[in-house]
């Protein structure tokens, strides 16, 4: 956190702490959106992303936006080129983790490139980070003339007094939602300040108040506020109608339950869309250990859905007609590859970027996974994707696999998924409450203010209590692996906490 940002913690805390006890939110405001996209560690991603925010480079050449003006901290203009030549960054040889610098002392330098950048580099070396405001189609010019003056503001003022190189851009592609992008340097070259900055949940409460304050100062009604903390916000977040956090802009991912898979690829869902859901229930539960899977060596229960495949015949003719598919579904992981590759195959026809993607992200979409599949890297499913034309997907005749569910299996899977997801987001928001709570008694001290803020914890551990048994959370290794065990120890402490 920087200085600037740590300065503004009180502010932020009674903030919150009114919002909880009730404070009245002006839904006419323009609301506040700051979030962190990512953090690169590499000095070539910190140079690819200031290509991407400027619109620089040959990918971008082709696009009406290309060539955007880029502002450093002190919000002047300045040349792409140099950006860079100043910025505080470990060279890249001297940031590199044990596991790289071993395969420079072996001579296999080259092989760096195949690890992924968090394995390859040690520290962060910048920040990117984007502040958007939302207004209506016809007033975009306006909205993002304001916008540029707030991010100059709140660009210098959280990171450039303090010593920290920025760069930032506007963008317009996305209608009625200007934004601007910003890459941050994570050290600071200036004696005296913090010599790192890390951005965490309380690092960005600073910074959107931060904005809404500059948007105030230009006589801009603003809003900003943790959905967690408004009153009309919580049941519905813990009954799952609103998400504990607004989606990313322009975040286009495919995910089924949210229906991007059925907007672009209509056909396909009405023909598989079922099935796939059933084995992304499944998958997950084999994944938690609330299932054993019948093809484990570890475990002999059966499990309730099985899949039927084609006859010998004809998976020798897919095999020799379309090999493409089936190496890829089989370098996947899924146990009957010729029928997965039927079924991506499908989706192609209809949308090739999103089947890439499935099978990239969550291949058991098209046909259960094996037990102990070792996950191929992404470079060899890209390469396998990459043999596939447009020829080999119309040969691919329609098909798919149909799993067989026992009864009442899916309605059973989903139960365990909405029961574990409500628990998961009241532990989430027992958390940030609990937490805020702890930091208004000791920023603010006793008053009405705090005492609804731990009115409101206690009556959502009551109902958390009520709605969630602890029983229904498997403790399983597998749980404990993937890291739920611990909100799980948490929930039940606040719970016994709670009785007591």
């Amino acid at each position: 956190m920087s200085a600037s940002l740590k300065a503004l913690r009180g502010d932020v805390v009674a903030h919150r702490a009114r919002t909880v006890a009730g404070r009245e939110i002006d839904s006419e405001a323009i609301p506040v959106v700051v979030r962190v996209v990512s953090a690169r560690k590499g000095r070539a991603a910190v140079h690819g992303l200031l290509s991407y925010i400027a619109r620089r480079g040959e990918l971008y050449a082709d696009r009406p936006d290309a060539g955007l003006e880029l502002r450093n901290e002190f919000g002047e203009p300045v040349a792409f080129e140099a950006i860079l030549r100043d910025w505080p960054m470990r060279a890249d040889p001297e940031n590199l983790r044990p596991a790289a610098r071993e395969l420079v002392q072996r001579g296999r330098a080259r092989d760096i490139r195949r690890l992924p950048e968090h394995e390859r580099y040690y520290r962060r070396s910048a920040y990117h980070l984007v502040i958007s405001l939302q207004c209506a189609p016809d007033e975009d010019a306006l909205a993002a003339g304001l916008l540029e003056e707030v991010a100059q503001d709140v660009v210098w003022r959280a990171f450039g007094q303090d010593g920290y190189h920025a760069g930032w851009c506007i963008h317009r592609d996305i209608q009625g939602r200007p934004h601007a992008h910003v890459v941050v340097s994570a050290q600071t070259d200036t004696p005296g300040r913090p010599e790192r900055l890390r951005l965490d949940p309380v690092d960005l409460d600073a910074l959107r108040h931060m904005t809404w304050k500059s948007l105030t100062r230009l006589g801009i009604r603003a809003e900003w506020s943790r959905r967690e903390d408004r009153q009309d916000l919580r049941e519905a977040i813990l009954e799952g109608v609103e998400p504990m956090r607004e989606p990313k802009l322009g975040d286009r991912r495919p995910m089924l339950e949210a229906g991007g898979i059925a907007d672009r690829a209509p056909r396909w869902i009405a023909r598989h869309g079922r099935e796939a859901e059933l084995r992304w229930l499944l998958t997950e539960e084999l994944a938690r250990g609330g299932l054993a899977d019948d093809a484990s060596n570890t475990a002999r229960q059966e499990t309730p859905i099985r899949e039927v495949p084609l006859d010998l015949a004809s998976r020798m003719g897919l095999r020799r007609a379309v090999p493409q598919l089936t190496h890829l579904l089989s370098l996947a992981g899924c146990r009957m590859p010729e029928e997965a590759g039927l079924c991506w195959a499908e989706l192609a026809r209809e949308d090739r970027r999103l089947a890439d993607w499935m099978v990239l992200h969550r291949p058991e979409t098209f046909g259960l996974l094996h037990a102990d599949r070792q996950p191929a890297e992404g470079e060899r499913l890209a390469a396998a994707l990459r043999t596939i034309s447009s020829d080999v997907i119309a040969q691919a005749p329609p098909g798919g696999l149909r799993p067989e569910a026992g009864a009442g299996i899916v309605e059973t899977l989903r139960a365990a998924r909405d029961l574990r997801l409500r628990a998961g987001r009241a532990a989430r928001m027992l958390r940030s409450l609990s937490g805020l709570e702890d930091e208004a008694r000791s920023i603010l001290g006793e008053g009405r203010t705090v005492e609804m803020v731990a009115e409101t914890v206690a009556g959502l551990r009551r109902a958390s209590a009520i709605t969630v048994p602890a029983s229904n959370f498997p403790t399983s290794q597998a749980d404990h692996g993937r890291g739920r065990g611990s909100w799980r120890r948490r929930f039940v402490r606040d719970r016994e906490g709670d009785a007591r």
